[in-house]
């Protein structure tokens, strides 16, 4: 692994904010509606609103056409509401950083997933955070693809593929296995469940979300 993706971390950022007109909106005035996701632009932000069932016409629907720069219905249950940046969204757009994607969380929370080229970087975002008085919390944050497997976790991986249990023709069973290492099976099955979940979830981190 090069020294410049070794560097470069991912930081879960959790935000509350007041002034998102769509936000503000749906959580004032609809019952069992969602914000599943948001997609921000350079002057603009996109609310993926999921509805248990839209029934128009709808007087609330009509005033959140208005609240809203663009709007289009998708499918039977799904609005994408467009409004202008809120602070949080327009911060983050300004940082020079990678936003990776982002969330809403209850009413006013978004977490941001950030891609920083070094933790310093990290560092000066934070203090900029502090200085724009935003209501922020920095859940966690690791360095991209790398995994953090505890040593017995990186013994069995490496156990079971030098073994030949990943491959087609199978070479020896996860029994064999355990019993050449001198543990049980059972024990050796949930070390390597928990190391691959971890594996899987870091590529899916990273290639897909």
């Amino acid at each position: 692994m090069s020294e410049k993706i070794k560097d470069c971390l991912i930081a879960l950022i959790k935000v509350s904010r007041t002034d998102c007109g769509v936000t503000n909106y749906v959580n004032t005035y609809f019952k069992n509606v969602s914000i599943k996701r948001i997609k921000m632009m350079e002057d603009f932000t996109l609310h993926c609103l999921m509805f248990d069932k839209i029934d128009e016409p709808d007087d609330r629907l009509i005033q959140l056409k208005k609240i809203s720069s663009n709007y289009i219905r998708v499918g039977k249950n799904k609005i994408w509401a467009e409004e202008k940046n809120c602070h949080a969204c327009n911060f983050f757009l300004k940082c020079n950083v990678d936003i990776l994607s982002s969330k809403v969380i209850g009413n006013n929370t978004v977490i941001y997933r950030i891609l920083f080229p070094n933790k310093n970087k990290l560092k000066d975002v934070e203090r900029e955070m502090e200085n724009a008085d935003l209501n922020y919390q920095i859940i966690e944050f690791y360095y991209s693809n790398e995994v953090e497997l505890t040593e017995r976790e990186k013994f069995v991986i490496n156990k079971i593929f030098n073994g030949g249990y990943f491959n087609i023709n199978r070479e020896l069973s996860l029994t064999e296995l355990a019993n050449s290492m001198d543990i049980s099976t059972a024990s050796l099955s949930e070390t390597m469940r928990t190391a691959l979940k971890k594996i899987v979830k870091n590529y899916i981190d990273d290639n897909i979300n």
